[in-house]
């Protein structure tokens, strides 16, 4: 889990998934693994290289046309249990929802 930065416009200090976006320079196969990949050695310095399964994807839309900038986007990165993510007091309202859905799947494959 991460804690967005301070500058930034939408959600500062917000408890998040690291996230990011398909770049167009990634090609047409498996850019949505492509992009985990990318976002998550950028946002948390960690190589993803096991085999990884699709959960969901969200479209967020910004209230702003502001740019984001990228070099406050995480002010910290941690491990967090599921009670610990759930109580968070900065995690936003959709993420127990999601952390559960993460949870059943990765108890459905035995990982």
């Amino acid at each position: 889990m991460i804690v967005l930065g301070m500058n930034e416009t939408q959600t500062p200090g917000m408890l998040s998934l690291p996230v990011g976006k398909v770049e167009r320079t990634a090609g047409p196969d498996h850019v949505l693994e492509q992009a985990l990949r990318r976002e998550i050695a950028e946002e948390v310095g960690i190589s993803v290289d096991q085999a990884m399964l699709y959960l969901q994807s969200a479209a967020f839309t910004m209230d702003t046309t502001d740019p984001v900038s990228e070099s406050a986007e995480v002010d910290s990165a941690a491990w967090r249990t599921i009670p610990e993510i759930v109580a968070h007091p900065r995690a936003p309202e959709w993420m127990a929802t999601t952390i559960a859905r993460a949870e059943r799947l990765r108890s459905r494959v035995g990982w």
